[in-house]
């Protein structure tokens, strides 16, 4: 099982009759950034992760270049420094999610991608359908002053206070 934190972006989808779709991000290990490390950060737009990624990739270039070590030693550096961007990618997307101003609403233990989005919005928080529920959750956010909750500086977890 898998634990999952739902995100809805800030502003709207363009129309006013469809709510925006949730970001789904899991917890655990990220094999596309593990894989792709700049490329998936730039599909997530996780500028923070890429100057991170850029960093870590120049210090071992430099460690290759001006330090006398084998290669062995330099590349097992290098492949517990892409294991590490890929344990920390989802949570580099979670903090560029709410850098971008997106709420996170709900965490979700599922199986799978598929279930996890399934459980939000058969269990959505306000027991509406999901059309009638995101506007009802952002606006009563957005009405509220901003909570921030232990080890989240800015963020706003949704919880039963907010529900009306």
């Amino acid at each position: 099982m898998t634990a999952y934190s739902i995100h809805l972006p800030p502003g709207g989808s363009g129309d006013e009759h469809r709510p925006p779709a949730p970001i789904i991000v899991p917890d655990g290990f990220c094999w596309p950034a593990f894989l792709y490390g700049p490329a998936w950060c730039v599909a997530k737009r996780c500028w923070l992760a890429l100057a991170v990624w850029s960093t870590g990739f120049a210090a071992v270039i430099a460690m290759l270049t001006f330090a006398p070590m084998p290669p062995a030693l330099s590349f097992v550096i290098a492949e517990l420094g892409v294991i590490a961007f890929g344990l920390e990618a989802n949570g580099f997307q979670r903090r560029a999610l709410e850098r971008r101003g997106a709420l996170v609403v709900d965490y979700v233990v599922a199986d799978s991608y598929e279930q996890a989005e399934r459980r939000f919005f058969e269990n959505n928080p306000l027991g509406d359908s999901t059309a009638a529920a995101i506007p009802k959750i952002t606006g009563r956010l957005q009405a509220e002053d901003t909570k921030t909750y232990p080890g989240d500086r800015k963020s706003t977890r949704l919880n039963s206070s907010h529900i009306p």
